[in-house]
């Protein structure tokens, strides 16, 4: 299921953050590491908000939980698949969060997108992934 947020609502982080929550704590096994993994490129205005999230959420991040991607290190399409394989080697089976910014419906602009499963890179531009 997929739900949406109203970026110019107030109440909107906070209900974003305790959906999220209860997501987690469904689906996550004990003792499973999390790595927030904000994607984007900080050459590009609208692509960039993984980067900033990581970079602001660079120190509030919990004995546990692991941040990848940043302003300092943004974490896009030239390696993402040399992250991917990185995470496989340092982690064990990770509960992987993705922050990424995404193309969509005229009607969806402005908003905060939240669901389970895989992102789908380029679809919002049509381009197949292999």
């Amino acid at each position: 299921m997929i739900y949406y947020f109203d970026s110019k609502n107030p109440k909107a982080p906070a209900q974003m953050g305790r959906l999220l929550t209860d997501m987690v704590i469904q689906k996550i096994l004990p003792h499973q590491e999390i790595v927030i993994l904000c994607i984007g490129s900080d050459r590009s205005t609208g692509d960039s908000l993984g980067p900033i999230i990581g970079h602001q959420f660079r120190n509030f991040i919990s004995p546990g939980i692991y941040l990848l991607g940043d302003l300092n290190q943004p974490v896009h399409a030239a390696n993402l698949n040399y992250c991917i394989k990185s995470m496989q080697k340092t982690f064990d089976n990770p509960f992987i969060i993705a922050i990424d910014a995404s193309l969509g419906k005229e009607d969806h602009i402005g908003m905060m997108t939240l669901g389970s499963g895989p992102l789908k890179p380029g679809l919002g531009v049509k381009k197949k992934v292999a």
